[in-house]
């Protein structure tokens, strides 16, 4: 955000105004909510106004409680829910703030994908839903007073910057929402998305596909740069995300395996991170969830001895606890041509993609891997490639039946494989020009510490500086004092999955 407001502060025809928080007492806490909030705020604020104060001085700075000093006080709402469904459906001045709070409590708190609805969460909750509002009404201020042409913001999921978001939307305001992203070497970039978001899927995919065809580059070098990133993922090696299969044994397969049968390997994804990301990740599903699409399936083929499937879990579940994860272990009990393999396990991702006859994914990057390798892929959830033709999608269960059924099926559209990943590593356009930000790990008495640092244009010392108030942002975090988050489950959303 700092570098996007410096780039445009040079244009002289352009005056940049950032709004920023100062306070969590001025509209409730933050996402952080579960910590010690004054000790947080203060280091946040600390290290937010050093990298202020290297702005240029003709871009203006206004705080959250210079506006909420100025507007005139609103009584905020109290909600009622006594059901997740509840939760995620609550509405404030065409705000989705239910969908907002639950996207940070999975982010944030705990990777909860069915909490129990009772006191506790309520009370946490309603702190994340009273901030909403709050911020709801004074960015609704805030846009009336400086009636701007063009809005900015990060992200535009979690409750600081939904509201934001769903104004302009509502206003028809034209906004720019950024992201961060990594490509080969872990070299910062930034995306920009105009009038849309990256969780729109249709837009992005439109987005991924003007990138292509806009290149610079040579068709020959789009496809090399593209299968870096299917080439570095199958060797273990950072593609701009973290590496999953560094800890599996190259050409291990299930000891079960049996090439004489139809060979469907199932690669599940964390379905509590695609919760978290909204409304538009969780619309038109074939399957309520993850589980119901496993339990349809493994229910169709029970009686087949044809066919048999192997679930991978993904390795980012391996320390989860919740029963999204647990139950999965049930479906090797229930069905015969079922077996489950650990997200810890050590057998190969690829080696089972190699192995297959066909591959089925929830919404995962394997889909687009799967068929880079020369592999047919069904997708069963919405997914970032989904409109890039890469996988077949299908509509209904007939037509799951009779993919599965086609045991000739074609690989499909491998273009838009080559589309997709080469989006994810391009580095023709995102760079930082004034305020860079790095991630590195540091290890801290065998511990590793996980620091974010900027370099600034123009200031030999901004690394150094930000290093060191990250480092004892990191450490006093550490030493701080959580609050306790409810995380009981709904067990009764489980039930109809259990193994008895």
């Amino acid at each position: 955000m700092l570098d996007q407001a410096e780039v445009m502060a040079k244009n002289n025809d352009v005056r940049v105004t950032i709004i920023h928080c100062d306070s969590c007492e001025t509209i409730g806490k933050c996402f952080h909510l579960h910590l010690h909030p004054k000790r947080i705020c203060r280091l946040c604020n600390f290290h937010k106004q050093y990298l202020l104060k290297k702005l240029s001085k003709n871009i203006q700075l206004i705080s959250l409680s210079d506006l909420a000093k100025d507007m005139r006080k609103e009584d905020r709402p109290s909600f009622q829910y006594n059901t997740l469904e509840e939760l995620k459906n609550l509405n404030y001045k065409n705000i989705d703030i239910g969908y907002a709070s639950f996207s940070t409590y999975l982010s944030f708190a705990v990777r909860n994908l069915n909490p129990l609805i009772d006191e506790p969460f309520k009370k946490f909750i309603d702190q994340y839903l009273d901030r909403c509002c709050g911020l709801a009404d004074i960015f609704e201020y805030a846009l009336e007073k400086y009636a701007p042409d063009h809005v900015c913001f990060f992200n535009a999921r979690l409750i600081d910057s939904k509201p934001l978001l769903d104004i302009c939307l509502h206003k028809k305001i034209s906004f720019t929402s950024l992201e961060n992203r990594l490509v080969i070497g872990n070299q910062p970039r930034i995306t920009f998305f105009h009038n849309t978001t990256p969780f729109d899927i249709e837009n992005y995919n439109c987005f991924v596909k003007k990138q292509w065809d806009s290149s610079s580059l040579s068709e020959e070098e789009r496809i090399k740069t593209a299968s870096v990133f299917y080439t570095n993922r199958r060797n273990s090696v950072a593609a701009g995300d973290k590496v999953y299969t560094k800890n599996q044994q190259s050409g291990l397969l299930p000891d079960n395996l049996d090439t004489n049968k139809h060979n469907i390997v199932i690669f599940n994804s964390s379905e509590d991170e695609f919760a978290s990301v909204g409304k538009a990740y969780g619309a038109k599903r074939l399957f309520p969830s993850q589980l119901d699409g496993l339990q349809t399936i493994f229910e169709l083929f029970k009686d087949n001895a044809d066919i048999y499937f192997y679930l991978r879990i993904h390795p980012n579940l391996a320390n989860i606890h919740y029963l999204f994860h647990h139950i999965l272990y049930d479906f090797d009990k229930r069905f015969p041509n079922v077996t489950v393999i650990p997200p810890d396990s050590l057998v190969s991702t690829y080696s089972l993609i190699d192995a297959a006859n066909k591959v089925i994914v929830f919404g995962s990057t394997t889909g687009a891997e799967a068929v880079f390798w020369g592999k047919p892929a069904i997708l069963l959830d919405n997914s970032a490639y989904q409109y890039l033709d890469i996988c077949y999608i299908p509509r209904n269960i007939d037509e799951i039946k009779e993919l599965i059924l086609n045991y000739n099926l074609p690989v499909k559209n491998k273009l838009g494989a080559l589309q997709f990943a080469y989006d994810l590593l391009n580095t023709e356009s995102g760079e930082f020009e004034f305020f860079k930000t790095t991630k590195r790990e540091y290890h801290f008495f065998k511990r590793p510490v996980r620091i974010q640092y900027f370099e600034i244009k123009g200031s030999k010392f901004a690394k150094y500086r930000t290093t060191i108030s990250q480092f004892f942002c990191k450490l006093i975090y550490e030493l701080t004092p959580k609050m306790e988050i409810p995380d009981k489950e709904d067990e009764k959303a489980y039930q109809k999955y259990r193994f008895i």
